[in-house]
């Protein structure tokens, strides 16, 4: 007697059910019961600061580097904004001020010898030599045409130094009028970029320093920028004090937004330069991982007052501190887990973490 068929797919069907639920309660129960080999972090606290704890080999599996950040020297800078000047129009105003410089040479010459002509002429004419009376108004009508123009030659060359005074300032009103400092020259030969300065609002009291330091964010490169004199002018984006400063025009291009850091007097700090790559923002704060025994990163709030360059300058963490540079998002991520999270209590303290490692 042949097999009833519905049994046999009630039976097939009974073992598939089976087999899914003995899968799910396997994997469920491997979760739940981890072998001691796989490298699970841990999340430790210790006053009201989360450690991470990682097992042997996880951080060189997972790329992360620890460097260890040297005490340095550092003395404070104020943050200003740059933009590179076009200097044709200065360089152009140079030239106008050269070419009336020359026609009011021209007409100084040609006033002065149609005066001596008329002077000649009148003193004949009433001496009774041979000249007509004609002859004696027409001298005296070039001289005062001369005249007319030398006049009209000094009223331009004085309106072109005005406008390069309030244009300009007056060192470089006065080097486009050829009487100021010769080291500006490099700016008609391309050597020298010209830069506008602007200091923060507030900041106008502020004595501006003789040498500032330029980063062009762009390439990562810095150059040291030189005071030439307070600028007239302000920069559209920005609202400050303004000053003109000078630098090599190697790297920047007309136009370019620079970052400015500008010395602050005072004494010089002794701090830590942590990198940007080694901060992660959580809760609106910058935090970084202070490596504080073998495998154990403790986050650490960094105040960010005071930009360096590549990083944010911080006094207070400690002296050359092991901070995580490459990796830090990871252990966040890693801290955050809520399973880790809710273990932390069964591992308040590193000594205990230690413990478990044994």
């Amino acid at each position: 007697m042949a097999p009833d068929p519905n049994r046999r797919v009630a039976a097939a069907v009974l073992a598939v059910v089976l087999l899914i639920v003995s899968g799910f309660v396997g994997w469920f129960y491997g979760r739940s019961h981890r072998t001691t080999n796989e490298p699970q972090p841990r999340v430790s606290v210790q006053s009201g600061s989360p450690t991470v704890v990682l097992e042997p080999g996880t951080a060189a599996q997972n790329g992360m580097r620890v460097e260890t950040l040297e005490t340095v020297d550092y003395r404070p800078q104020m943050n200003a904004y740059g933009i590179v000047l076009d200097p044709r129009p200065l360089i152009d105003l140079r030239i106008r001020i050269a070419a009336a410089k020359g026609q009011l040479a021209g007409a100084r010459a040609a006033e002065s010898t149609s005066r001596h002509e008329s002077e000649r002429l009148d003193h004949l004419f009433r001496k009774g030599g041979n000249v007509s009376k004609k002859a004696e108004e027409a001298g005296k009508a070039v001289w005062k045409a001369d005249a007319g123009r030398l006049e009209a030659a000094r009223e331009t060359l004085k309106r072109l130094r005005e406008r390069a005074r309030i244009g300009w300032g007056g060192v470089l009103g006065g080097w486009a009028s050829e009487s100021g400092q010769k080291s500006l020259s490099g700016l008609t030969g391309g050597d020298e970029a010209l830069l506008l300065v602007t200091f923060p609002p507030g900041e106008a009291a502020r004595t501006p320093p003789g040498r500032v330091q330029i980063q062009v964010d762009s390439a990562n490169l810095k150059s040291q920028a030189r005071l030439v004199s307070s600028a007239p002018r302000l920069d559209s984006a920005v609202q400050g004090a303004t000053y003109f400063y000078s630098m090599p025009s190697r790297n920047v291009r007309i136009g370019m937004r620079l970052a400015v850091g500008v010395p602050l007097t005072g004494k010089r700090l002794r701090g830590i330069i942590v990198p940007s790559a080694a901060i992660v923002w959580y809760e609106g704060k910058a935090w970084a991982y202070v490596e504080e025994a073998s495998r154990h990163f403790r986050r650490t709030e960094v105040p960010v007052e005071t930009r360096a360059a590549n990083g944010w300058f911080v006094t207070g963490i400690g002296p050359n501190p092991r901070i995580v540079v490459q990796g830090a998002q990871l252990l966040l991520s890693q801290e955050l887990q809520p399973e880790l999270r809710g273990n932390a209590g069964s591992h308040a303290t590193e000594k205990e973490a230690d413990d478990d490692d044994d």
